[in-house]
């Protein structure tokens, strides 16, 4: 699959649907969103739906739901992940340390470990993604999966936009209040930006 330009800039669509999903509460046995305003299936069918998972520890439960999804709906499913600390890709770099941030050198030998681990995590997160589209396929949905480097909720919407996906479903983590306004979250960011349907799942409480 080819990937997007990191430059491709973000088209907002009209207002978007918010469900969050609260997956420790199961008097809501229905977990199938209302259609956006802005969505252009005219049999208000999700037939292609893009799953956000961020190598944390609610990606299982957002994907079954993303799954179940998709096959009561005969779905295409995308299943989606966003580097969010790419490794330097040129020797010449701003580098981040404990006191700010300054330019630096790498020599060529810490270079070339860098892009050693640089490869051993998109082999890694490969594999990762494998095994939700080897889940898919045993559910008999048709599925593929992609990464990203760059900022997530800007990449997941741009996937979803190139990718022409009905419906994006997203893990949230709940923050309220000043945390979520000082914080902000990878999910508001998707549920004010994209310009398709957003199901937000809840991240379970602890008891």
């Amino acid at each position: 699959m080819d990937n997007l330009a990191n430059s491709t800039s973000n088209t907002v669509g009209e207002p978007v649907v918010e469900q969050a999903v609260d997956l420790g509460n199961e008097s809501n046995p229905d977990p199938t969103p209302a259609p956006s305003p802005n969505a252009n299936n005219s049999d208000n069918r999700f037939k292609k739906i893009l799953v956000a998972l961020g190598r944390g520890s609610s990606d299982g439960m957002v994907f079954e739901r993303a799954l179940t999804l998709a096959k009561a709906e005969g779905s295409h499913l995308m299943i989606f992940h966003c580097l969010t600390d790419p490794i330097p890709t040129t020797p010449n770099v701003l580098v981040a340390g404990s006191i700010g941030v300054y330019g630096g050198n790498y020599s060529p030998e810490v270079f070339q470990q860098l892009q050693t681990a640089r490869q051993e995590e998109r082999e890694k997160i490969s594999h990762w993604l494998k095994g939700f589209y080897e889940q898919a396929g045993a559910e008999e949905v048709a599925a593929e999966f992609e990464y990203q480097e760059g900022e997530p909720g800007h990449k997941i919407c741009q996937m979803a936009e190139h990718w022409q996906a009905d419906l994006i479903v997203i893990g949230r983590r709940g923050r309220t209040g000043l945390s979520e306004i000082l914080l902000g979250s990878v999910s508001q960011y998707v549920i004010h930006h994209a310009g398709c349907t957003v199901m937000a799942v809840q991240e379970r409480r602890s008891r």
